[in-house]
């Protein structure tokens, strides 16, 4: 696993119920360092790590333990010294965060694509009949208390296994679109990673969350730092967003104030709180209850004047600590 949050609790509970694990290296070296038990994957192949590392569990030993079924391929596993492998956790290099770094060039980029971990979390997702795979260290503790209650469910594995399918396919999607040139390409494909809970949705009566393009660390509301308030409704976040994108399109400081994803008022000029008042002024009974958006710090002053007025959302891109 690359994140190792959580693996030496869980290497742990593994061991207290007698399981023997099959490692990698810093995994292993990890668990080790917590004096919890473990095989080499390196040992039991038979078969070193080489090409710096590029090859480990890319072997009929390891993807037979975890293919397998175990009702129809017991004679070939016997007759190949292939040993079952029932639970697998992988979770893979993180492709999404190195590529948001400046300094990524492609050279980099393909350092940290995952071949191995894609490979037998696939592996153990589609043999969900007999074995559990695990992807995110949140779900550790489904399997901890499955095997403290004797079994793990297949309810629980066929869940785990939709979401490692999923994990795959996310990455797979990342690097896709990473690697591709044109800017309209005969496919098209996007993930995205769900971000919170709204509020609401269009109407007070439906349901709605809001999701995000993992590694996009532009500017955009849900990136935002929420100081105080309620939760976001779908319709908050369409106005803010609205006005985000009216703001951001002026050099010198701005307001812009929207209503049902309209500007409603608009201003510009040197003292911001000029600029809030006349943007305000333009319409103010539309303005009541709407969002209001500054491309610059908020000041104490223009605090001040917005909450003589009832409005849903201040968007700036800082307050000032008073």
């Amino acid at each position: 696993v690359f994140d190792k949050t959580g693996v030496v609790e869980l290497g742990q509970a593994l061991n207290n119920q007698g399981i023997e694990i099959l490692s990698t290296g810093g995994t292993a070296e990890t668990l080790r360092g917590a004096s919890v038990p473990v095989i080499d994957v390196g040992n039991y192949t038979r078969f070193p790590e080489i090409m710096d590392g590029r090859v480990k569990t890319l072997h009929p030993l390891v993807g037979g333990g975890i293919l397998g079924l175990r009702d129809r391929h017991s004679d070939d596993a016997e007759s190949n010294n292939i040993q079952w492998i029932d639970l697998v956790v992988c979770n893979l290099y993180p492709f999404p965060e190195i590529i948001s770094k400046v300094e990524c060039d492609l050279s980099l980029a393909l350092e940290n694509v995952d071949i191995g971990g894609p490979t037998i979390i696939r592996s153990a997702a589609k043999n969900v009949g007999w074995v559990c795979v695990a992807v995110d260290p949140e779900d550790y503790s489904a399997i901890t208390n499955g095997l403290r209650s004797g079994k793990i469910s297949f309810e629980t594995r066929k869940k785990l296994s939709t979401k490692a399918f999923g994990h795959t396919a996310k990455y797979d999607t990342i690097i896709h679109n990473y690697l591709k040139d044109e800017k309209l390409s005969d496919d098209f494909s996007i993930t995205f990673k769900k971000h919170s809970e709204m509020r609401y949705g269009e109407n007070p009566h439906q349901s709605a969350a809001s999701y995000r393009i993992p590694g996009n660390d532009e500017p955009n509301i849900l990136n935002a730092t929420i100081h105080q308030g309620k939760q976001l409704s779908y319709n908050n976040i369409m106005d803010a967003d609205g006005a985000l994108a009216c703001v951001r399109e002026f050099d010198g400081p701005a307001c812009v104030v929207v209503k049902h994803s309209n500007p409603c008022g608009v201003a510009v000029g040197d003292n911001l709180l000029d600029v809030y008042t006349r943007a305000f002024n333009s319409d103010p009974i539309s303005a009541f209850g709407g969002i209001i958006a500054f491309n610059r710090t908020c000041a104490k002053d223009v605090a001040r004047a917005i909450i003589s007025v009832f409005v849903e959302i201040v968007l700036a891109p800082s307050f000032e600590p008073e």
